[in-house]
């Protein structure tokens, strides 16, 4: 069962997911950016940009969209909560629409429900992660295409269904390329 319509997943003080139940329909379009955390620097204006871009590349502009940014820590404990992996991660997806067909751009039928959903950046895991001569913004930009191509329903749980989310994520970074002159690879090469 989905989340109501007039819900939304969030951070609470502790850093833990809750829901929040708004008094009316979400504004469309709106990309909700936040920094739950200051283990790293992080600038949200470029992250914003390339958000933009790639929900543009997607074609799912019209769509509001959550991005949190959050330490290893708080990413340990939403792992744990919502996969039952006690370890931190680079991302984490929750779709609004559950079950939708791989590729598939949400058709609502009511403005409150032009909601992909929301991502979890681990953005000090990324960081940690991220290669001597690796853009770490570069890195996090492949790293919400992955969470994004989740949120459409993306998986990468046979080979199958891992070729079809790479050669999405490959689409994506190749017209974001073409937007911004970045040549980013998709985060799911060399899953299978």
């Amino acid at each position: 069962m989905g989340a109501p319509a007039n819900a939304a997943v969030r951070l609470d003080r502790a850093g833990d997911l809750c829901a929040r139940v708004f008094a009316g329909p979400a504004a469309a379009m709106t990309l909700a950016l936040r920094n739950a955390q200051r283990a790293v620097p992080l600038r949200r204006a470029p992250l914003r940009r390339r958000l933009q871009a790639l929900r543009a590349a997607l074609g799912v502009r019209d769509f509001d969209l959550g991005v949190v940014c959050v330490d290893n820590e708080r990413m340990r404990r939403i792992n744990r909560t919502y996969r039952g992996s006690d370890a931190p991660t680079d991302v984490l997806s929750f779709p609004f629409h559950e079950n939708l067909e791989a590729g598939k751009i949400p058709q609502p039928d009511f403005a409150e429900d032009y909601n992909l959903g929301d991502i979890f950046l681990g953005v000090e895991y990324i960081f940690q992660h991220c290669r001597e001569n690796e853009n770490y913004y570069d890195i996090l930009t492949v790293t919400a295409t992955h969470g994004l191509c989740h949120l459409l329903g993306f998986t990468h749980n046979t080979q199958a269904a891992w070729q079809k989310m790479y050669r999405k994520e490959k689409q994506v970074l190749e017209e974001l390329g073409r937007r911004t002159g970045a040549r980013l690879q998709p985060l799911s090469s060399g899953l299978f």
